[in-house]
């Protein structure tokens, strides 16, 4: 789902992701994207004070606000809207199969110590002329020490629990609290959550786990059971999101010098947390202006 405390940038490369997410979902049913209701909810402690606020109403289907007396306890404002649901396992190959097969793209799996070394392993058949630097939590190790750049890059521990439900909408609440369950539409739904931002624990906490199970029943009582004890325990999932301080960096620079970089044109990519999807298609878009520019500026570059 869209992030509302963004920049016009961020807000542009969301908008410019949901059509193509739309389209998905009601053309490629192999790639598991999937229409889907959702409940996004804010209680007092968050920032957002007014349907207003909601910036993405316009470009969404079905925005209507929630009547306060069907919002859970705390909160105080809510909106219904259609989003999508994707389940990452079968979308990424997916893509992947269509960028070989239509588009003639080459993966190279490679392990890299610094943007120079990217760009020698790309300089097939011919020299890397721009390098996208969508390195993720790598990004910290990888782009040169300039002020403070390497130390904004944090990994941001999620923990999440598969868990089966018939429950066929998604919800969201943001505030004093962050708490979500999104169903995978095939009999399961990812619970969650926690953003540990910087932690590097790739344990399950059992506290964390039942806090979450605690907050999913209680703001979704009609769903779930009252006793964490009693859910249906499909998978228990810890990951890292790569984050950075200060939200998503994606600009360009005509020049990266230090730590390896050795002149190159780049542009960056890195930093959308927990976003990746919902940024996916319009950073993509961003990006490839970027490189243009970039292009266009350079009288020997090869497209």
């Amino acid at each position: 789902m869209p992030d509302i405390n963004t920049t016009p940038q961020q807000r542009r490369m969301q908008r410019l992701t949901l059509p193509h997410l739309f389209r998905l979902a009601d053309s490629a049913p192999s790639s598991s994207v999937r229409r889907i209701d959702i409940e996004d909810v804010r209680d007092d402690a968050d920032s957002v004070s007014s349907l207003s606020d909601f910036w993405y109403a316009d470009h969404v289907p079905d925005f209507a606000p929630i009547p306060a007396a069907d919002l859970p306890t705390g909160c105080t404002l809510g909106a219904r809207w259609q989003t999508v649901v994707l389940q990452p396992a079968v979308l990424l190959p997916w893509l992947r199969a269509r960028l070989e097969r239509e588009e003639g793209v080459t993966f190279i799996q490679r392990e890299v110590r610094s943007l120079a070394e990217a760009a020698a392993a790309a300089a097939v058949p011919q020299p890397c002329d721009v390098l996208i630097n969508a390195s993720g939590n790598g990004a910290r190790d990888l782009i040169p020490q300039q002020e403070d750049e390497r130390a904004r890059v944090k990994p941001v521990r999620g923990q999440t629990h598969l868990v089966r439900t018939a429950w066929d909408r998604v919800f969201m609440r943001q505030g004093s609290q962050y708490t979500y369950c999104i169903p995978r539409l095939d009999g399961t739904a990812v619970v969650g959550g926690v953003k540990g931002m910087g932690s590097e624990d790739p344990g399950v906490s059992e506290d964390q786990r039942m806090d979450i199970f605690g907050r999913v029943g209680d703001n979704l009582p009609h769903v779930f059971a009252a006793f964490p004890a009693d859910f249906d325990v499909v998978r228990d999932n810890v990951g890292f999101r790569p984050g950075r301080e200060g939200g998503p960096r994606v600009e360009k620079e005509e020049e990266v010098v230090g730590g390896g970089g050795g002149g190159l044109k780049v542009v960056h990519a890195y930093g959308v947390s927990g976003s990746g999807y919902g940024y996916s298609f319009g950073l993509g878009e961003v990006v490839s202006e970027m490189v243009d520019e970039l292009l266009q500026a350079s009288p020997k570059a090869k497209l």
